[in-house]
């Protein structure tokens, strides 16, 4: 029944600690018959493209073709009634041919073509289809997709640039770098949906990428993977063993009396999760430290919309410049922000999204 076909993926796999009830599914697609599929084969295999372009060279070259035969009618006709021998009537009638339609035409079109791609070759632009070109000098507007989508495999971790006071830091390349207690930290660790499928880390590239870039672990319950789903018990996330700065210490007594400085375990919980929605173009999370009083969201998305819904005293004043500058770069960027939230865990669980 194609009602009850599942088109979404996002959907099919969401948390598990999130999700209501068990799910049973059935691929019935794979390869070429999936949308990326289709893509993907629709850029090896072209279909032909009938352009306006092409059936006006056809229509005027019927058009010419139709006036060199009214000619050589009128020369055959006229050079008969005259008496002239049949080789120059012959001769006068594909003069007349060669004039309306020339016979250099095709050629000069292909040797135009021709070099127009050395041209382009030279500038690292390979044209699959050169009978294109010619219409590509009619485009007078582009519309770009972000970068690597088709080009690349995978994904690549610029950077982080922290805001604090309305205003922009320096770029930090390495996130794990950041401190620990860091709230930018923290979101890229915990503002993602990715789940433990079969012991390994299972979810959205961009989401796995920005989350190994923290060094952190991501623990859920151990049980069964077809059991999580009438569970309430948030997933962890911690510093891994590969972090680059160690856990903090707090002040303590040891047995003799002195201050010392005993390390402080930081865990995150993940408590509720709103998937990322393409029509508000964010997701959120809402997340709380073990043994803190409070809780805290973290919303991630597209830029433009993060800086809409943040209060406009917190958001750069350069923060247009910046997010120009690094989109014209063709960097991907995305936008995190946090907001501390002082409720109890039952009402959290019943949080709506908005």
């Amino acid at each position: 029944d194609g009602d009850h076909v599942q088109t979404s993926a996002l959907e099919s796999f969401r948390r598990a600690s999130t999700a209501q009830k068990t799910l049973e599914a059935v691929v019935v697609r794979t390869g070429f018959l999936t949308a990326k599929g289709e893509l993907v084969r629709s850029i090896m295999f072209p279909k032909p493209v009938d352009f306006k372009f092409n059936r006006h060279i056809k229509n005027f070259l019927l058009f010419l073709a139709s006036l060199a035969s009214i000619g050589v009618i009128y020369t055959i006709v006229l050079k008969s009634l005259r008496g002239v021998p049949v080789s120059n009537i012959i001769v006068r009638s594909l003069d007349v041919v060669t004039i309306v339609i020339p016979p250099a035409l095709p050629a000069a079109m292909t040797i135009g073509i021709v070099f127009a791609q050395s041209r382009l070759r030279r500038a690292l632009i390979y044209c699959i289809s050169p009978r294109s070109i010619n219409i590509s000098g009619c485009i007078n507007c582009f519309c770009f997709d972000k970068t690597g989508t088709l080009t690349e495999e995978g994904l690549d971790l610029w950077g982080v640039v922290p805001a604090s006071g309305g205003r922009f830091q320096e770029q930090v390349s390495n996130p794990n770098k950041l401190p620990l207690d860091s709230l930018l930290l923290q979101g890229m660790a915990t503002c993602h949906s990715i789940t433990v499928i079969d012991r390994q880390l299972s979810g959205d590239p961009l989401d796995l990428k920005m989350f190994e870039a923290t060094s952190w672990v991501l623990e859920e319950p151990d049980i069964d993977d077809n059991s999580k789903y009438d569970i309430i018990a948030p997933t962890v996330v911690r510093p891994g063993p590969a972090s680059s700065l160690k856990t903090p210490s707090v002040p303590s007594l040891n047995a003799a009396g002195d201050l010392s400085e005993v390390p402080s375990s930081i865990e995150v919980g993940i408590v509720r999760e709103f998937p990322f929605s393409s029509g508000l173009q964010r997701m959120s999370v809402v997340t709380r430290v073990l043994g803190s009083t409070h809780f805290d969201i973290f919303c991630k998305g597209a830029p433009e919309t993060i800086a809409s819904l943040s209060k406009s005293e917190t958001v750069p004043s350069d923060f247009v410049e910046t997010l120009t500058s690094y989109t014209q770069l063709g960097h991907r960027v995305l936008a995190l922000a946090h907001r501390p939230l002082t409720s109890s865990f039952a009402k959290v669980h019943r949080l709506p999204r908005e």
